[in-house]
């Protein structure tokens, strides 16, 4: 199972998100801790973010995991309602 990260900015992103962000230096790691999983970026906008792991059991119910390519991504359903 791919982890689940929480952002500071309060939004969800799987694992794939974040490799794709960090592939395309939209955002740039600073630091990752093995023992937690949590991981520091600087965004595009040189603001920092920390991306902590959470169960998939623990998402808010606005939060669904959809298949993307060889992985998944985060949909928020907030907004797709509106």
């Amino acid at each position: 199972m791919m982890p689940v990260y929480e952002g500071t900015n309060g939004r969800f992103y799987t694992e794939r998100d974040v490799c794709r962000q960090l592939d395309t230096n939209v955002w740039r790691l600073c630091m990752w801790d093995e023992t937690t999983g949590k991981e520091l970026v600087e965004t595009e906008s040189a603001e920092l973010m920390m991306l902590t792991p959470v169960n998939e059991n623990e998402l808010p119910e606005w939060v669904e995991l959809k298949p993307a390519g060889r992985g998944r991504t985060i949909v928020d359903r907030r907004i797709e309602q509106d």
